[in-house]
């Protein structure tokens, strides 16, 4: 985690924790604006160490034996003159990170730290590249075609550079061309808040088995276009074997006329979106595009894109609200599930206001026999949600909306601190208080499951009912109380506080003020390699960031 930060950085030894636990505590603080502090094995011991990132440079604090960071620093690596975009990075998977700097001549210079200095640097690949003015933090350097080795992704003006790693070196670059998307706005001269400025839209890309032939494909897409690069015996080509133009399809999409008072959900705009998965059980990947409540199936539609005719259509009734490609029998094949919402009125939604009522959700199957769907739904399944008297609670909305924020605010997290039973260790603060509470974290359940990484609403959807409904077979029903929402547990914090409640504290540390700040963070980190965590905490007070750390003896 990213912590920003000023210059000043201050370190100092404090008292060991209790029950002779020899943690030791190196206090940071730093005024809250225009730097980055973050940790990192900077020089392949795998000790984590202090790196501070501001206008001076890149500058590195390393851990010593006895677990403390200097209060000077062990080294600094200033900026070059001139544009300079930088990165940190693991090249080989050791652990060690390296300090790479791309110049606007083009040349990739990797800096490493031996632990006291940095060494001159080394040149990695010289391209032509587009920087902008200035410093700027850019990850260029990330795992592209999951080999796991880093990868050099080089801007330019319309195109992106690859530099494939290949364990000796690069390769030459592979060119993802694009046309940059710049929408300019003048502002109106009659509006005080009008926007004056430019959007530009670049693609996003990513590489994996695209098609099912074990080797890696690539693609990228923009608000217009979907771009596939399909490898071959050469590798990988430059220009898109196949282009989905997003805006065509669009075009097709019936224009909503006006506003539906008796049918709230059909003001929802419909929308283009797609799918590669294998639905016949033979190579390639076939193609799946939907426009809104059409789906046109493609089968080994991942080396040709959409053709004039799919190899079926589907439409199906009503409102589409969302759709998966999912098992839903519990055999190999993957089906079809579409979500649609029954008509709901603006009438309706003013009497749920004073009386209580439910709304209905209707989850249908298409069962999937060798690529081919269902022409009409095998399943149905619904999802209710009971809905109370919304006066009461639009009047306890800011009530509930503080509740929600506290739990995701508890700073109680899993960590590996010495217990026996194989069940996590839990780690919470409480006023001035930290305290470490040994086989107590409860498993994680499916909202802390759904949560991890970065979900979405249909992915939050599949985990916390679709699951169920499954089990439940055809006509089944899923029951949610809207009031019983508000009253579960939000955060993995507010689970793991519940947890540990009643536990006796296994290893306290009193913080004096530390429960009058204004924000904290609780990071259980091993900063050693040990195999058990160490403790970062940070917190925030008057506009300042006090970091303290505890590496375990």
């Amino acid at each position: 985690m990213m912590i920003t930060v000023l210059m000043a950085l201050t370190c100092q030894g404090v008292s060991p924790g209790a029950e002779g636990d020899k943690s030791l505590q190196t206090l940071v603080q730093l005024d809250a604006g225009a730097a980055d502090l973050t940790l990192r094995d900077m020089d392949g011991d795998k000790d984590l160490d202090l790196v501070r990132v501001d206008g001076a440079g890149l500058t590195v604090f390393a851990l010593d034996d006895n677990g403390r960071y200097p209060s000077a620093p062990t080294a600094l690596l200033g900026w070059p003159v001139g544009r300079v975009a930088w990165t940190v990075a693991d090249l080989d998977g050791s652990g060690a990170h390296r300090v790479l700097m791309l110049t606007a001549e083009g040349r990739v210079l990797r800096h490493d730290f031996d632990g006291s200095t940095f060494q001159p640097p080394v040149l990695m690949v010289e391209d032509k590249i587009f920087l902008p003015p200035g410093i700027t933090a850019m990850d260029f350097c990330r795992d592209v075609d999951g080999d796991g080795l880093p990868d050099l992704v080089l801007p330019t003006r319309s195109a992106h550079h690859v530099h494939l790693a290949n364990g000796e070196g690069f390769d030459p670059p592979l060119i993802i061309a694009f046309d940059l998307s710049i929408t300019l706005s003048a502002g109106s001269p009659g509006q005080l808040g009008a926007r004056v400025g430019r959007q530009v839209s670049i693609p996003k890309f990513r590489m994996y088995d695209l098609d099912g032939d074990g080797e890696h494909d690539l693609i990228s897409q923009t608000r217009e276009q979907v771009a596939v690069h399909l490898a071959g015996e050469e590798g990988l080509p430059t220009k898109p074997t196949w282009v989905m133009d997003l805006v065509a399809l669009k075009a097709e999409l019936p224009k909503r006329q006006g506003l539906n008072f008796d049918d709230l959900l059909a003001n929802v705009d419909e929308e283009v979106s797609w799918a590669l998965r294998d639905l016949d059980g033979v190579a390639p990947r076939d193609l799946i595009v939907v426009l809104g409540s059409q789906f046109r199936v493609y089968l080994g539609g991942s080396h040709t894109g959409p053709r004039e005719t799919p190899d079926q259509i589907l439409k199906a009734s009503g409102k589409v609200l969302g759709w998966f490609v999912r098992q839903v029998r519990g055999d190999t094949q993957l089906d079809l599930q579409i979500v649609r919402g029954e008509r709901i009125s603006l009438g309706r939604m003013l009497r749920y206001l004073i009386l209580p009522g439910k709304l209905d959700f209707d989850i249908f199957t298409y069962t999937n026999s060798g690529g081919t769907f269902s022409r009409k739904p095998t399943q149905r399944g619904q999802v209710s949600i009971e809905i109370p008297r919304l006066l009461p609670l639009i009047e306890e909305a800011e009530k509930i909306g503080k509740a929600v924020i506290e739990q995701l605010e508890i700073p109680a997290r899993r960590l590996t601190w010495g217990g026996e039973s194989g069940i996590d260790d839990v780690v919470d603060i409480d006023g001035d208080t930290i305290s470490v509470y040994l086989d107590c974290a409860p498993e994680e359940d499916r909202l802390e499951r759904a949560w991890s990484g970065e979900p979405d609403v249909m992915s939050l959807l599949e985990v916390l009912v679709l699951e169920d409904l499954d089990a439940l077979g055809d006509q089944g029903n899923v029951t949610l109380k809207m009031s019983d929402l508000f009253e579960r547990d939000f955060s993995a914090g507010a689970a793991l506080r519940r947890g540990r409640q009643g536990k006796q504290a296994h290893w306290t540390l009193e913080i004096p003020g530390l429960g009058d700040a204004e924000q904290v963070v609780l990071l259980p980190t091993d900063l050693t390699g040990s195999g058990s965590d160490d403790l970062v905490l940070c917190s925030l007070l008057e506009d300042r960031w006090t970091v303290r750390v505890w590496v375990r003896n």
